[in-house]
């Protein structure tokens, strides 16, 4: 007949058990292949590839806070408000952009009554695919195989928006966009055109899904 004392685990066998089952969790494949938590330092554009993962396009195309569109003056579904003769009407005010609204772009077209995209640098470097290639690898250094079609159009768009920025602000710094002028949108989206036509918006820094937020 057995006693209490029987039922009970003694001491020793506890501690076996729990060894056993210590040793068995650190053998574990996915505890005895772990790396480093942090192998690399974490790269900033990392953030940027999640989003592209999750096929938001990000319509880089932001211009200063400081630039006053006249309100009184009716951009939706028209193209009135263009003085370069290229750009096209669209479904946001924000949107509705010309280059000669921009000083800043303003500046670097080559005479008063043409356009940025006639500018000797714009065909050269923005519609390039070789220089458009050369930006987005740099910016996905950690991409590993060809894209699919979609996938790497967007990214070349996404890379040439940023060149585009970057040749007329210079520094930006983070989370700060700048709306590029319609007339350059087109002209690149017709360089590096979505197989199947769709494209995003601008969006906002704040524009992004909640859970794609939680990195900043």
């Amino acid at each position: 007949m057995s006693t209490e004392d029987d039922e009970l685990p003694t001491m020793s066998s506890s501690e076996d058990r729990y060894l056993d089952l210590l040793r068995r969790m650190r053998s574990r494949p996915e505890v005895t292949n772990l790396r480093d938590c942090f192998p690399y330092n974490p790269p900033l554009s990392k953030k940027q590839n999640i989003r592209a993962a999750n096929e938001v396009e990000q319509e880089e195309s932001e211009h200063p806070t400081e630039i006053v569109i006249n309100p009184d003056v009716e951009r939706l579904g028209n193209s009135n408000w263009c003085n370069c003769g290229n750009c096209t009407p669209m479904a946001t005010i924000m949107e509705s952009m010309c280059c000669h609204d921009e000083p800043a772009i303003f500046a670097m077209i080559p005479t008063e009554d043409g356009c940025i995209i006639q500018a000797d640098r714009f065909p050269n470097e923005f519609l390039n695919i070789e220089c458009a290639d050369w930006a987005y690898k740099i910016t996905n250094f950690n991409v590993k195989k060809q894209p699919k079609e979609d996938k790497y159009m967007r990214g070349l768009r996404k890379a040439t928006y940023r060149s585009f920025s970057v040749w007329i602000y210079g520094y930006l710094g983070t989370g700060v966009r700048k709306v590029i002028p319609l007339c350059a949108v087109n002209a690149i989206r017709n360089a590096y055109p979505d197989p199947k036509g769709k494209y995003v918006g601008f969006l906002n820094a704040y524009d992004y899904p909640a859970e794609y937020m939680i990195d900043y």
